[in-house]
């Protein structure tokens, strides 16, 4: 949790907590081993939050926590549920009367740390960290609840609710975007 320095003027404390959780196994459903599952610590750190009447809980999830893709089971399931968990706890948030405590969830395209190496793209380019961050930095402090990264993919969902399933389905094929990880070997360990 950062503070502000002691030794500044600044009497107020920056609560804030990120939920990052997610790993690729590039694998089908029924090859993934059912021990990989994580917990989340949220619920330790939001009383104090609630108490303080403020902070900011920023939740990291994905594209793929709004799409679901071939060889992602596994990683969209967490992502769709990031996605859940960060809409619900919003709600929670507004009806307990806690509009001071804000929330944000962070969904962006692939980024180029070595998690989805070999995964290829034939329209959007893998982000770069750097990027990604500043977007969430950006999205923090204007406190906005919901970040597509690249924005300019944003209308691409709300295709999904308006279009038929087989129409999405075919714009998808179109971009090849069902065949991403198809060269997918994931980051290599180094001895």
């Amino acid at each position: 949790m950062p503070q502000h320095p002691a030794n500044t003027d600044c009497s107020c404390v920056l609560l804030f907590r990120v939920n990052n959780a997610g790993m690729v196994i590039g694998n089908r459903l029924l090859e993934i081993p059912d021990k990989l599952i994580d917990e989340d610590t949220c619920k330790a750190f939001l009383p104090d939050m609630i108490a303080s009447r403020g902070g900011h809980v920023v939740n990291i999830a994905s594209l793929a926590g709004m799409q679901g893709m071939s060889r992602l089971t596994d990683y969209c399931a967490s992502k769709f549920a990031a996605v859940g968990f960060h809409e619900s706890l919003t709600v929670e948030l507004k009806v307990g009367g806690h509009d001071d405590v804000h929330t944000t969830v962070i969904c962006p395209f692939f980024i180029n740390t070595g998690m989805f190496d070999g995964a290829k793209s034939t329209v959007i380019p893998f982000l770069e960290p750097e990027y990604v961050a500043d977007q969430i930095e950006t999205a923090i402090l204007l406190n906005k609840e919901h970040v597509i990264i690249p924005g300019y993919l944003t209308p691409l969902f709300f295709f999904k609710l308006l279009l038929p399933s087989n129409a999405y389905w075919w714009l998808g094929r179109s971009f090849r975007v069902e065949r991403s990880m198809d060269a997918f070997t994931g980051r290599q360990k180094t001895a």
